[in-house]
């Protein structure tokens, strides 16, 4: 439910009337809710600067190179209110809510209390408002549509004199309400009004701005190196030393000779042998002749999956013999391979001798 004072609501409401009176179009407009305990709705104001049409009103714009949203919580701020919501015309149209309107609630309740807000939508025909509670919780935004409303009778006095602040501050085709009637844009009230908040927000000078703005991003800049130096530098450290632990050729060979020399297979000592070579420093070249001298005599078929295993390990881990010399090691080992498959053949075409006759009784 929503709790605002008659005072207020006949204003809102008047408002929007006197609008479409004054400009003689049917325009729509924006207000914002003001409260000094947030809870009840004692008055409205009109956003400075809004620029409006039949259909659209926007809000956020400059008035005379002044921040509109300063200007207006300064001046609700001078009244000791507190802004807890939005109260938007609809000028000749039904009281709803339009998809827009349930995309800018989200924004009022960032412009508040940060928790919720009191949503309503009025007409230049004073029909029943449309009113609605946006609320926030943590990140996420929910809308409560067609709440009730409460007008409380209150003694607070609110005044309806409602024409200059219209005129002053609604923009329509980039000329205020004031200017298209009267041809002045801003009556001397409104003039001395942005005097005041120019005195009281005095700007500061562009060069300390720029000078403070670059001395934020410098700083920024070697925070942000220090800590890419830092993360390079535990990246580099960490790569290391995952490598050195799992990725090594020596350490993956040293892991093959343990198994070799667990294993009491016959064919463990030569592969372990192989092994060893593969650990060496000396060149690419040497390692693989003194594979070559290893094996004078074929390999078993066992001794083969385990060559296979060594060889892939070879291109796998060091990049060094996978770039350099590939077909060196790959032809080392195919030679071994081949010399299985020769034996194999040859036991193949050998002539078969004459059966054993079987023995009688």
């Amino acid at each position: 439910m929503i709790h605002i004072t008659r005072g207020a609501y006949n204003k809102a409401n008047h408002i929007a009337k006197r609008l479409v009176e004054l400009s003689g179009i049917p325009l729509e407009c924006y207000m914002w809710f003001c409260s000094d305990d947030n809870k009840i709705i004692k008055d409205v104001q009109l956003v400075d600067g809004q620029s409006v049409s039949h259909t659209n009103c926007r809000i956020g714009l400059y008035v005379d190179g002044i921040d509109s949203y300063q200007l207006a919580k300064w001046q609700m701020k001078r009244k000791g209110l507190k802004h807890i919501g939005w109260c938007h015309s609809h000028a000749d149209f039904q009281t709803f809510f339009s998809s827009q309107d349930k995309v800018n609630y989200t924004s009022e309740i960032k412009r508040g209390n940060g928790e919720w807000a009191y949503l309503m939508t009025v007409n230049a025909l004073n029909d029943h408002p449309y009113c609605a509670i946006g609320r926030r919780n943590s990140e996420e935004y929910s809308l409560e549509e067609n709440v009730e409303l409460n007008i409380i009778d209150s003694e607070d006095d609110v005044s309806l004199d409602v024409d200059d602040e219209i005129k002053d501050k609604v923009v329509y085709l980039d000329k205020t309400i004031r200017e298209l009637i009267e041809g002045e844009r801003y009556s001397d009230t409104y003039k001395e009004l942005l005097s005041q908040f120019r005195e009281e927000n005095p700007k500061k000078d562009y060069m300390e701005q720029k000078r403070a703005m670059l001395a934020k991003l410098k700083k920024k800049r070697e925070r942000n190196i220090e800590q890419l130096v830092d993360d390079k530098l535990n990246k580099t450290t960490a790569m290391v030393v995952y490598n050195k632990k799992n990725y090594s050729l020596g350490n993956t060979m040293h892991a093959l000779i343990e198994e070799y020399q667990k294993s009491d297979i016959a064919y463990s000592g030569r592969v372990e042998k192989i092994a060893m070579i593969v650990t060496k420093k000396n060149r690419w070249h040497e390692r693989m002749r003194q594979i070559e001298e290893t094996y004078t005599s074929a390999p078993g078929p066992r001794e083969i999956r385990e060559l296979n295993k060594i060889e892939k390990t070879i291109l796998k881990k060091s990049k060094y013999a996978k770039k350099k010399h590939p077909f060196l090691i790959m032809k080392t080992f195919a030679q071994l391979r081949r010399k299985r498959k020769n034996v194999k053949s040859e036991q193949a075409s050998a002539p078969m001798g004459p059966r054993e006759s079987k023995k009688t009784a």
